[in-house]
């Protein structure tokens, strides 16, 4: 009697590519020889960002050396980035457990993907794979900006993710629309968990096109997640009523030591502060009110269940 003891659980493997020839043949190799040492049913697909090299050709040579395990592609019209190429995949996956590879340029093991699944199966429905290494300059900065103004949960930079089907589903119903999948996951109201790992790869070798679409989601996502856009606007206003005041107190000095105000200037300096107040206080009004609204639109829904008991 033959016994079978790959995992049951159906594994989803997304792996983000563009313009990657250089890796993506080591770097499915990894994955798929992972896969199907362990798991009894899994399949892998590949979200093509519009690569304008030969990535795509070497994934199809290599799956015609690997006819045991489903491989698709999804073929993007045009460069969408990582963020928006990884909801792509993750929407056509059907696993139980999706692990989210979107650093093609960092090498895996099977150690490490392996611990990543264990971790899930200890109750955790995303788990995120981070490096020893320190990451880049411009990377930190954003983290670090970001977890001082978000409460409740904390994000870093991750190598891969792994999310349960029950965190998928959570999402989608929470969510219209998912514009940074890492902050997303961790205020999903789930168990999260964090492993971390020894890499001597670079964590900052990235396309130009990468680049500038990280910068782009970056940014939107501390206007989205955070409150550093009216923290920002609160503290220029901040200075900007202190500026009023002193200079109106200028004036009236002014006006009391000798009778009149000489030259004008101070009073239109006055003038200019206040109304310069004015303005901030009143963008301060509306950057909070669009906050309100962003909230109410993008979020299908406020409340968050860890989980339901039934005695």
């Amino acid at each position: 009697m033959i016994v079978n003891d790959l995992e049951k659980n159906f594994i989803s493997a997304v792996v983000y590519v563009h313009n990657h020839e250089d890796v993506i043949l080591n770097y499915l190799t990894s994955i798929v020889a992972c896969l199907k040492q362990h798991f009894e049913n899994s399949e892998v697909i590949v979200v093509n960002d519009d690569s304008s090299d030969q990535t795509v050709n070497i994934i199809k040579k290599f799956k015609q050396t690997t006819s045991d395990i489903s491989i698709s592609i999804i073929h993007l019209s045009n460069f969408h980035g990582v963020e928006e190429a990884m909801i792509a995949g993750s929407d056509l996956a059907i696993g139980d457990f999706v692990f989210e590879f979107d650093k093609c340029h960092i090498p895996l093991n099977e150690t490490i993907i392996m611990d990543a699944y264990y971790k899930c199966l200890q109750g955790n429905d995303v788990v995120f794979v981070s490096s020893n290494k320190k990451g880049p300059m411009l990377a930190s900065a954003f983290y670090r900006i970001f977890n001082n103004n978000v409460n409740q949960y904390k994000i870093y930079s991750d190598i891969f993710k792994v999310v349960s089907r029950r965190g998928i589903n959570r999402i989608n119903s929470l969510y219209k629309k998912i514009p940074y999948r890492k902050a997303v996951y961790a205020n999903c109201g789930l168990h999260t968990a964090l492993l971390t790992f020894d890499t001597d790869t670079s964590l900052n070798t990235y396309s130009k096109d990468v680049l500038n679409s990280n910068i782009k989601v970056g940014i939107t996502s501390l206007m989205l997640f955070t409150n550093v856009a009216f923290k920002v606007a609160a503290i220029i206003t901040f200075f900007m009523m202190v500026v009023s005041l002193l200079t109106i107190v200028y004036v009236i000095y002014d006006i009391v030591q000798f009778g009149v105000i000489g030259s004008g200037w101070a009073s239109l300096m006055a003038f200019m502060a206040f109304s310069f107040f004015a303005v901030f206080l009143l963008i301060t009004i509306i950057l909070k009110y669009l906050s309100i609204m962003l909230d109410l639109n993008f979020k299908n829904r406020k409340y968050l269940i860890e989980s339901i008991e039934k005695l």
